[in-house]
């Protein structure tokens, strides 16, 4: 990123001097491209620093705005116009991306069949279960892409209320129940590993079942949240991914009926 932020400011200022205009597409994209990486650098220093995988997109926008950049000031040559300048715009890629990682992809490989196994499978159990349901998550990626329901975001990034109380106090499970309330949530399904999620999840919710998603044994839990919804949700997740377990390595811990029953009544009374 300093390497593209340097560049950036360089192109802008050398065009700036040539034509001593700002109003053209050569000064524009690289002053945008400077404003983008610094309005994203603050990731760094923030606890949610795992977002800064995003900084993908700036490098793209980079190599294409090096190229704009160098055609307009490439000097005369034998060479095809533009030719020059996408040359040097693609010798600049081993110094801003890793480009042995982009050619032998595989961590990208594992992490899509990461997805295949755990989100995109829970975006189908939702679609086939509770197509229209309320449900509430904490990874909202696949479920909002791959299904109708109305998901609910337990931290956040999909819905404001959670971002409006953390601006007031410590958002709390208590909060989780307040504010999902009004959207009558039928379930939840929560990842159990992430530290930042779990101790969201609320008393009052039954937990049902948990499954254990390959290939690297996340622990997915599943929570019934409306009254009388924890036996059709044992079922429905029994159903869904036992035939997984066999054919893909899905673990599947269901919950004893007995605990199941106790658990409910508990809920039932500590409800509003």
């Amino acid at each position: 990123m300093p390497i593209l932020l340097g560049l950036a400011l360089l192109g802008a200022v050398a065009h700036w001097l040539r034509e001593r205009s700002v109003f053209r597409a050569p000064v524009l994209l690289p002053l945008m491209l400077a404003g983008m990486i610094l309005l994203h650098a603050h990731f760094v220093f923030s606890p949610l620093y795992w977002a800064y995988r995003y900084d993908a997109y700036l490098v793209g926008f980079g190599v294409f705005v090096a190229a704009v950049v160098l055609l307009e000031l490439e000097p005369k040559t034998r060479l095809p116009r533009g030719a020059l300048a996408a040359l040097l715009s693609a010798g600049l890629v081993p110094f801003v991306a890793d480009v042995p990682e982009g050619l032998l992809p595989q961590a990208e490989i594992e992490g899509i069949r990461g997805t295949y196994l755990e989100q995109f499978q829970t975006a189908r159990f939702i679609r086939t279960y509770y197509p229209d349901a309320a449900v509430i998550v904490n990874d909202l990626g696949a479920v909002t892409y791959y299904t109708d329901a109305r998901i609910l975001d337990l931290v956040g990034l999909g819905d404001i209320e959670p971002v409006r109380i953390m601006r007031k106090r410590a958002y709390t499970s208590a909060d989780v129940v307040a504010w999902t309330a009004a959207y009558h949530p039928r379930l939840a399904v929560v990842s159990l590993d992430w530290a930042v999620a779990a101790p969201l999840v609320p008393r009052e919710w039954v937990s049902v079942a948990v499954v254990e998603m390959p290939p690297h044994r996340h622990r997915v839990g599943f929570f019934a949240v409306a009254p009388g919804e924890a036996w059709p949700l044992r079922a429905a997740v029994e159903q869904f991914y036992e035939p997984l377990a066999a054919r893909m390595g899905h673990r599947v811990k269901l919950r004893q009926p007995e605990g199941l029953d106790a658990q409910a009544a508990a809920g039932a009374l500590r409800s509003p």
